[in-house]
């Protein structure tokens, strides 16, 4: 699912705040900016706290939608928490009015629910494998296959993305596309059969994506999704290995396209300890593109800042212009009934000076509401770690809807080979941590 944000931004001002300075110190501009953050029904944070500049953190409740409002000025934390089972993912935001800003009033769009809807497919090759997706539920048949079932599907209007393909060991490339726009089925009914060899069924454009800057020895990967205005997303082009040069794509044809639809292309490296770097292209329309990796993150110096009530750990690291748009740092800790605590730290490029991120974890144990439990626990099982930078609008990281053309530089770093894997796992999916975002 994704999180989308405030379904209303209410006003903004600019307001002269006092400074904690001498007298000689001219006070500091404060930008105020009153924010409504609305989360989707099923995703509703346990706990919710805020921090404008120069106050104390702060228990908000939602309203009966699910929306917390609050006041942010130039520097502004969040946390909250949410619960899945018996694990804990608890995300912290370092960021500024402005960036709160660029992402209010976006309405949520509810991803989950008890929907089921059935379908038949038709025309699939006997190498070829179908993909079939409605928001976030999917499935994959192949031959014999022909019948599937979708389920956990909100009620509301979804989009019904549909490709053939032909797969092998590497690579998987769509040469049939079925596009059936805002589709709101009763549940349990059965959508008209999917065939590929129907008129319905659309033939992809094919385009050049020209990669610069992967190493040698390095993993590597080269993917296009396409996300439909509805939200519906699926990959219609992968290649592992890929190399520096030239390589053919295929996307959704411009004619078919809506207000809303975008591509997400993407190549990453990873090297043999660990440290990944990648490019991110967003377009409408697909058309000749162009991906150049930048160098090699910076190595963050993790250190604690304290064992109790739960351990508090802080990530520095260097600031590199092909990187300054944010920086994040996730721990995450297994525990021995094989439940994950997660903490997530993300900051903007304006919260902090422009030479290095120092992001702690901040102390919530007086702060109404919080409980410790949700904490890193010393002595619960190993703390890895990930950091990681990226380049691009800070807003992105919140879930922003990205710009046509817009291009976004990723590098990251992990402690250990389950950090890599659990990070390079995602990489096909999200490449960058978004707090404000499921990943799909």
């Amino acid at each position: 699912m994704r999180l989308s944000l405030p379904k209303l931004f209410a006003a903004s001002l600019t307001a002269l705040a006092v400074s904690a300075c001498d007298d000689t110190t001219a006070p500091v501009p404060q930008k105020l900016v009153n924010v409504l953050l609305d989360f989707c029904s099923n995703d509703t944070p346990v706990w919710f706290a805020f921090q404008a500049e120069g106050g104390q953190w702060t228990q908000l409740s939602p309203n009966t939608e699910g929306t917390y409002s609050f006041q942010a000025n130039n520097h502004t934390a969040l946390a909250f928490v949410r619960q899945s089972g018996g694990d804990y993912r608890t995300e912290i935001i370092y960021a500024t009015s402005t960036d709160l800003e660029k992402i209010s009033g976006q309405a949520c769009l509810e991803e989950g629910g008890t929907k089921q809807v059935n379908g038949t497919i038709a025309g699939l090759g006997v190498a070829q494998s179908a993909f079939v997706t409605m928001n976030f539920s999917s499935v994959k048949l192949d031959p014999p296959q022909a019948s599937f079932s979708l389920v956990q599907l909100a009620e509301r209007p979804l989009d019904v993305v549909a490709s053939r393909a032909n797969v092998t060991a590497t690579t998987q490339s769509a040469d049939r596309i079925i596009i059936r726009r805002s589709r709101n089925f009763v549940n349990n009914a059965s959508m008209p059969v999917l065939d590929f060899a129907s008129a319905e069924a659309l033939i992809p454009t094919t385009f050049t994506t020209t990669i610069s800057g992967l190493g040698a020895g390095e993993t590597t990967l080269l993917q296009n999704n396409f996300f439909s205005q509805l939200e519906t997303s699926q990959t219609l082009f992968a290649l592992a290995g890929v190399a520096n040069g030239s390589t053919s794509v295929v996307g959704v044809p411009a004619t078919t396209l809506a207000a809303g639809d975008y591509h997400d292309l993407f190549a990453f490296g990873v090297t043999a300890t660990g440290i990944v770097r990648g490019s991110e292209r967003f377009f409408h329309a697909p058309s000749n593109q162009t991906l150049a990796l930048s160098g090699t993150l910076a190595a963050p110096l993790v250190t604690t800042l304290g064992t109790t009530p739960y351990v508090r750990l802080r990530a520095e690291l260097a600031r590199q212009s092909e990187y300054g748009g944010a920086m994040n740092v996730e721990y995450s800790q297994q525990h021995s009934n094989f439940t994950v605590t997660t903490v997530s730290l993300s900051a903007t490029e304006a919260y902090f000076d422009a030479h290095r991120w120092v992001v702690d974890i901040p102390d919530l144990s007086n702060v109404a509401g919080w409980q410790n439990s949700w904490g890193l626990i010393s002595g619960g099982g190993a703390i890895d770690w990930n950091v990681s930078a990226h380049s691009g609008r800070p807003e992105l990281i919140f879930g922003a809807k990205p710009n046509d053309g817009e291009t976004v530089n990723f590098s990251s770093r992990a402690s250990s080979t389950s950090a890599i894997q659990a990070f390079t796992s995602g990489l096909a999916t999200v490449r960058r941590p978004r707090p404000f975002a499921r990943a799909r």
